[in-house]
Protein backbone atom coordinates (compact mmCIF):
# COMPACT_ATOMS: atom_id res chain seq x y z
CA UNK A 1 0.00 0.00 0.00
CA UNK A 2 2.58 2.27 0.99
CA UNK A 3 3.70 1.98 -3.03
CA UNK A 4 0.72 3.57 -4.09
CA UNK A 5 1.31 7.47 -4.92
CA UNK A 6 -0.97 9.12 -2.34
CA UNK A 7 1.19 12.02 -1.81
CA UNK A 8 1.34 13.69 1.34
CA UNK A 9 4.06 13.76 3.64
CA UNK A 10 3.76 10.84 5.19
CA UNK A 11 3.73 7.20 4.32
CA UNK A 12 -0.39 5.58 4.54
CA UNK A 13 -0.41 2.07 5.94
CA UNK A 14 -2.59 -1.39 6.79
CA UNK A 15 -1.83 -3.29 9.52
CA UNK A 16 -4.01 -6.97 10.10
CA UNK A 17 -3.20 -8.10 13.16
CA UNK A 18 -4.31 -11.75 14.36
CA UNK A 19 -4.62 -10.61 18.37
CA UNK A 20 -1.99 -13.69 18.75
CA UNK A 21 0.44 -12.33 21.59
CA UNK A 22 3.16 -13.69 24.17
CA UNK A 23 1.29 -12.05 26.37
CA UNK A 24 -2.32 -12.72 25.39
CA UNK A 25 -3.87 -13.70 28.92
CA UNK A 26 -4.37 -10.21 30.27
CA UNK A 27 -6.17 -9.31 26.86
CA UNK A 28 -10.00 -8.72 28.08
CA UNK A 29 -11.23 -10.25 24.37
CA UNK A 30 -9.24 -13.86 25.44
CA UNK A 31 -11.92 -16.60 25.46
CA UNK A 32 -14.59 -13.82 24.50
CA UNK A 33 -17.02 -15.23 21.58
CA UNK A 34 -18.36 -11.72 20.02
CA UNK A 35 -16.83 -8.45 20.22
CA UNK A 36 -20.14 -7.29 21.42
CA UNK A 37 -19.31 -9.53 24.65
CA UNK A 38 -16.76 -5.71 25.16
CA UNK A 39 -19.67 -3.60 25.21
CA UNK A 40 -21.05 -1.01 22.30
CA UNK A 41 -18.67 0.26 19.39
CA UNK A 42 -17.74 3.20 22.05
CA UNK A 43 -17.18 1.16 24.65
CA UNK A 44 -14.50 -1.23 22.69
CA UNK A 45 -12.64 1.09 21.69
CA UNK A 46 -11.83 2.55 25.16
CA UNK A 47 -11.07 -1.02 26.20
CA UNK A 48 -9.17 -1.41 22.50
CA UNK A 49 -7.17 1.70 23.11
CA UNK A 50 -7.88 3.50 26.64
CA UNK A 51 -4.80 6.34 25.82
CA UNK A 52 -6.45 6.90 22.62
CA UNK A 53 -7.22 10.23 22.45
CA UNK A 54 -9.14 11.62 19.11
CA UNK A 55 -11.00 14.32 18.28
CA UNK A 56 -13.96 12.97 16.07
CA UNK A 57 -14.91 9.61 16.11
CA UNK A 58 -17.29 7.89 13.59
CA UNK A 59 -17.72 4.01 14.87
CA UNK A 60 -20.41 1.39 13.23
CA UNK A 61 -21.40 -2.03 13.77
CA UNK A 62 -22.40 -4.91 11.41
CA UNK A 63 -22.74 -8.49 12.15
CA UNK A 64 -21.84 -10.58 8.67
CA UNK A 65 -22.32 -14.72 8.74
CA UNK A 66 -23.11 -14.47 12.64
CA UNK A 67 -19.50 -12.35 13.30
CA UNK A 68 -19.74 -8.47 14.32
CA UNK A 69 -17.23 -6.24 12.97
CA UNK A 70 -16.83 -2.97 14.70
CA UNK A 71 -15.54 -0.49 12.37
CA UNK A 72 -14.23 3.23 12.99
CA UNK A 73 -12.97 6.40 11.33
CA UNK A 74 -10.87 7.82 13.84
CA UNK A 75 -9.58 11.95 13.63
CA UNK A 76 -6.95 13.57 15.27
CA UNK A 77 -5.37 16.87 15.69
CA UNK A 78 -2.13 17.62 17.30
CA UNK A 79 0.29 20.62 17.13
CA UNK A 80 2.92 19.36 14.53
CA UNK A 81 0.49 17.18 12.38
CA UNK A 82 -2.96 15.66 12.16
CA UNK A 83 -3.88 12.31 11.32
CA UNK A 84 -6.44 10.04 10.38
CA UNK A 85 -6.88 6.49 11.27
CA UNK A 86 -9.30 3.40 10.37
CA UNK A 87 -9.90 0.47 12.20
CA UNK A 88 -11.83 -3.03 11.54
CA UNK A 89 -12.45 -5.14 14.30
CA UNK A 90 -13.46 -8.59 15.42
CA UNK A 91 -13.84 -11.19 18.07
CA UNK A 92 -12.78 -15.00 15.93
CA UNK A 93 -12.15 -17.85 18.15
CA UNK A 94 -11.67 -16.28 21.59
CA UNK A 95 -9.30 -13.46 19.72
CA UNK A 96 -9.28 -10.12 18.48
CA UNK A 97 -8.62 -9.47 14.91
CA UNK A 98 -8.06 -6.28 13.63
CA UNK A 99 -7.53 -4.07 10.00
CA UNK A 100 -5.75 -0.70 10.84
CA UNK A 101 -5.10 1.90 8.23
CA UNK A 102 -3.48 4.94 8.90
CA UNK A 103 -2.94 8.26 6.78
CA UNK A 104 -1.83 11.85 7.31
CA UNK A 105 -4.21 14.62 6.79
CA UNK A 106 -2.07 15.79 3.61
CA UNK A 107 -3.22 12.18 1.83
CA UNK A 108 -6.13 11.56 3.62
CA UNK A 109 -8.78 12.40 0.50
CA UNK A 110 -6.53 10.11 -2.16
CA UNK A 111 -6.28 7.33 0.71
CA UNK A 112 -10.09 7.39 2.29
CA UNK A 113 -11.51 5.17 -0.24
CA UNK A 114 -8.60 2.40 -0.39
CA UNK A 115 -8.50 2.31 3.59
CA UNK A 116 -12.22 2.49 4.38
CA UNK A 117 -12.64 -0.59 1.22
CA UNK A 118 -10.14 -2.62 3.00
CA UNK A 119 -11.72 -1.91 6.56
CA UNK A 120 -15.27 -2.52 5.32
CA UNK A 121 -13.96 -5.63 3.23
CA UNK A 122 -12.49 -6.93 5.98
CA UNK A 123 -13.32 -10.59 7.46
CA UNK A 124 -12.62 -13.68 9.67
CA UNK A 125 -12.95 -16.92 9.55
CA UNK A 126 -13.83 -19.02 6.85
CA UNK A 127 -11.48 -21.73 5.10
CA UNK A 128 -8.55 -22.34 3.67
Amino acid sequence: LESQDFGGDRPVTIVVSDGKTPDRKNFPWIGKNSITDLGTPEEFLKVFAPQLAVTEIVSESETIDGITYYRYLLYKAAANYNNRKVIGAAVYNGDLVTCVGLASESNWEKAKPVLVNAIKSFRVGGTA
